[in-house]
C-alpha cells in the first residue's frame, strides 16, 4: 500500500481532460484546487463541464483557505514532554504521524502528557507511518504550543502537518471521493486555462471488474 500524491493542469479551459493516463486503480481519491487558480475546477464524469452558469456539469472541487505547514519534532529525552512548536501557533487542524524508525511510543497531548508501552501513559497515542499512514488527526481550533508531545525513547520523532485557516469555513476543503475507482475515468474541466488540481489516493485497491 502506498499513498500517491500529484498535481494536474487543466491545458485548455472547457476541454475536459483525464486525472490519469492509463488504468489507475485506487481505493479512494482526494482532490483539491490549487491555491493559485484564478477559474473554477469542476470533476465528474467525460461528459464534465466547468461553467459558473447553469450549464456546469459534474462537482465543484473546492480551493484551501489556509496554508498547510509541515515539520518535525524530535523529544530529545525520553519522559521529558515538549510543546509540538516554540511559540503560540493556532491551527484550524493538526496530523501527526510517529517516524517508522522510532523504536519507543510517542504520545500526545497537554502539559501532562506521559509516553508508556504500561497503564502510566497520559495523552493521545501517535501511531506510525506504516501502521497507520493517515496519523492522528487533532480538529482545532488549537494552539500547537499547547499541545505536548512525549516518547518512551530519546530521540524518537513524530512528524505533523498543519493547516493555518482557523476561519469558520470547514478547513479541509479536499473533495473525498471513495472507491475503488479507476482515476482514467476521473475527468477534470477548468474554466481557466493552467488551472489545476493537486491529489493523493491509496494505491491499495482489489482490481476493478470490466465494465464497472
Amino acid at each position: 500500500m502506498a499513498l500517491i500524491d500529484g498535481i494536474k493542469t487543466i491545458t485548455a479551459a472547457a476541454t475536459a481532460e483525464k486525472l490519469a493516463a492509463s488504468y489507475t486503480n485506487a481505493a479512494w481519491l482526494k482532490v483539491s484546487a490549487q491555491i493559485a487558480n484564478t477559474g473554477q475546477m469542476w470533476i465528474g464524469g467525460s461528459t464534465v463541464v466547468a461553467a459558473k452558469g447553469d450549464t456546469q456539469r459534474g462537482t465543484l472541487v473546492q480551493q484551501p483557505t489556509g496554508t498547510l505547514v509541515d515539520g518535525i519534532k524530535v523529544v530529545t529525552t525520553a519522559g521529558t514532554e515538549l510543546p509540538l512548536v516554540a511559540t503560540s501557533t493556532i491551527v484550524g487542524w493538526v496530523k501527526l504521524v510517529a517516524s517508522d524508525a522510532n523504536t519507543g511510543v510517542i504520545y500526545v497531548g497537554s502539559s501532562t502528557v506521559v509516553a508508556a508501552t504500561t497503564d502510566t501513559a497520559r495523552g493521545a497515542f501517535v501511531p506510525e507511518a506504516a501502521a497507520s499512514p493517515s496519523g492522528l488527526h487533532i480538529d482545532g481550533p488549537l494552539d500547537l504550543n499547547l499541545l505536548f508531545v512525549d516518547s518512551s525513547i530519546s530521540g524518537d520523532q513524530v512528524s505533523f502537518l498543519y493547516d493555518s485557516n482557523v476561519s469558520g469555513v470547514p478547513s479541509d476543503s479536499s473533495l473525498f471521493i471513495p472507491g475503488p475507482i479507476d482515476l482514467n475515468k476521473v475527468w477534470l474541466d477548468s474554466t481557466v486555462s493552467g488551472d489545476g488540481i493537486t491529489f493523493v489516493y491509496d494505491d491499495n485497491a482489489p482490481p476493478i471488474l470490466a465494465g464497472t
